[in-house]
């Protein structure tokens, strides 16, 4: 009779550690993922100066909800953060929910309206918010 408790006692020790296992794989896995890539210097017809487009694109398998897109201003500026929008306006004010597989969320400046934030510095970094408070930046 003991035999089989002691069998029933492991065999429940292992499956436990391995059902906690595989949830922990699982969490790690479906997390969101949201990648940042800002292209300089983009020319068009459609626009008659250059400017800047920058890509928020979910590749995790958790929907996020990017609550702004904007550039982190050097340091002496007068404000941390320009914010944009998807139009290239100053503010993304409802946000945007992204998906696994949703089109990217593209967001378009002139180059003109980001000389004057320079002041000499070349350290302008695109960043994206999320709505839990994390913060997304472009390699």
């Amino acid at each position: 009779m003991m035999l089989i408790t002691e069998i029933a006692a492991i065999l429940g020790m292992i499956l436990g550690t391995a059902g906690l296992v595989i949830s922990i794989l699982n969490y790690l896995r479906d997390r969101p993922c949201v990648k940042v890539n800002v292209q300089w210097n983009v020319t068009s017809p459609d626009f008659p100066e250059p400017y800047c487009i920058i890509h928020i694109t979910n590749t995790g398998r958790r929907p996020v909800f990017i609550m702004y897109v904007a550039f982190e201003l050097p340091p002496g500026s007068s404000e941390p953060y320009l914010l944009l929008n998807a139009t290239g306006e100053r503010m993304l004010a409802e946000g945007k929910r992204l998906s696994e597989g949703d089109p990217p969320l593209v967001c378009t400046i002139a180059n003109s309206k980001l000389t004057s934030y320079l002041n000499g510095s070349t350290q302008l970094r695109a960043c994206a918010k999320d709505s839990t408070g994390r913060m997304y930046y472009a390699k």
